[in-house]
Order: C-alpha cells, then sequence, then structure tokens
C-alpha cells in the first residue's frame, strides 16, 4: 500500500497553456462583469483561481456572490475550451512530466494527486489539452475549496486517508511546483516540496523559501523517483 503521496500543481510545474488561460479568464470576466475587468496587474502565477477573481471585482468595486462565481466558471471554461479548439493557443506538457506520472502510476508504494489553484473542470481541461490523462490523479484539491493555498493540503490529506481508509500524516506527502506559493503551503503544512524552474519562480527564488529540492525540470525521471523514494 501506497506510503507516499505526490501532488502536483499543474499551470508552470505539469504544463503550460501559453496565455490561454489568463486570455479566457479575462475574457470570460469582460462577458460577465464588462469590459473593464482586467487582470493586469494582479498576482496570478501560484494563486488560487477564486481569489484572483475576487481581487479583479475588488477593483471594480463590485461585492463577491456566490452566484457570481457559477456564471463566471460557465463563461471561463466556454472560453478557454474555445482558445484550445480553435488553435489559438497549445497547451504543452513539461519536460519529462509524461514519463514520471507512468513511473509514479507503475509503483505502489506511491499515490498521486493535483494541488492546484484551478477550478476543477478548467483544471482538467487544460489537462487534457495538454495531452495528460486524468486518471493519472487520483486525489484532488481545488482552487475553490480553501480560502489561502495553506489551506489546500489539509483538504487533499483528508481525501487521501478516506481513499486508503487507513491514517495519513502531512509529512508523508511530497508538493511539486513552480512557485514560492507551492512551497510555502507546503511548509505550512509539514509536507516535503520539490521546486521546479519551469515556470514562475527561478532555482533561487525557490532554495530561499526552503524548497527541500530545486530541479530545473522533471526530465530526469530516475533522479526525480530517487528523491521521492528517500524523501
Amino acid at each position: 500500500m501506497s506510503q507516499r503521496l505526490i501532488l502536483f500543481d499543474i499551470d508552470g510545474t505539469l504544463l503550460r497553456t501559453n496565455g490561454a488561460g489568463v486570455g479566457a479568464f479575462n475574457e470570460a470576466g469582460r462577458r460577465v462583469f464588462g469590459e473593464d475587468f482586467s487582470l493586469e496587474g494582479l498576482l496570478v502565477g501560484g494563486q488560487l483561481d477564486s481569489l484572483i477573481l475576487g481581487r479583479a471585482l475588488d477593483r471594480l468595486g463590485i461585492e463577491h456572490f456566490e452566484a457570481h462565481m457559477d456564471i463566471f466558471r460557465l463563461h471561463y471554461h466556454e472560453c478557454l475550451t474555445r482558445h484550445f479548439n480553435s488553435g489559438e493557443r497549445e497547451a504543452v506538457a513539461m519536460p519529462g512530466v509524461q514519463e514520471l506520472l507512468g513511473r509514479l502510476g507503475a509503483d505502489d508504494q506511491f499515490d498521486v494527486g493535483l494541488l492546484t489553484g484551478n477550478l476543477e473542470e478548467t483544471g482538467l481541461l487544460k489537462l487534457e489539452a495538454a495531452g495528460i490523462a486524468s486518471f493519472h490523479f487520483h486525489i484532488h484539491a481545488w482552487g475553490d475549496e480553501g480560502d489561502s493555498r495553506e489551506e489546500l493540503p489539509p483538504v487533499a490529506m483528508d481525501r487521501w486517508r478516506a481513499h486508503r481508509s487507513a491514517d495519513r500524516e502531512f509529512h508523508q506527502a511530497i508538493i511539486i511546483g513552480d512557485t514560492i506559493h507551492d512551497v510555502g503551503c507546503a511548509k505550512a503544512n509539514g509536507c516535503r516540496v520539490l521546486g521546479v524552474c519551469t515556470g514562475v519562480d527561478d532555482r533561487p527564488t525557490l532554495e530561499k523559501a526552503g524548497a527541500d529540492l530545486v530541479l530545473d525540470d522533471l526530465s530526469d525521471t530516475d533522479a526525480v523517483m530517487s528523491w521521492l523514494e528517500s524523501a
């Protein structure tokens, strides 16, 4: 039975959408909230989609209501689907990701999941567009399931415990991500963390934040597996 839970961030870690995510987010926001909606100047990398939307609405003086999120999600999914289907933007898997997921799935000491700021339907859409099969991921913590990223590891742990019908501790979880926010949420909960320099933050930034290991990318599958087994 598995003794390690590997939790992947999506954007900048598993894949890149080459602007499709931000573009579709902006387009959906303008549809729902008017032409003044914009993400310009807002921190996006490593953030929860629900918080990004809230900050954009704050600048417009629009109160946050659950109904706002519900209708935004519908338009965001529609806009992102169109971006991918039209060929305007192409999502691509990061180096080594497919090989690593295959190795993890074949090793019964690991369970694999997602811990991401993405909303569920658009996160899954990005994976599909990048050719990454969702069956790799048995545990999920999505971007609307906490008020901060630090609240997502407990969500994932509760689901891992239920999935295995067994007690599990935070030190058995390893978060893989590309930003200091991935590092921060791991450290806040006693998880290990592997930082990758394929997205927002560079090696010195990830190391200063406290990542246990920092790699340029995930292409050296043997080295990554060796570290995950011993972490």
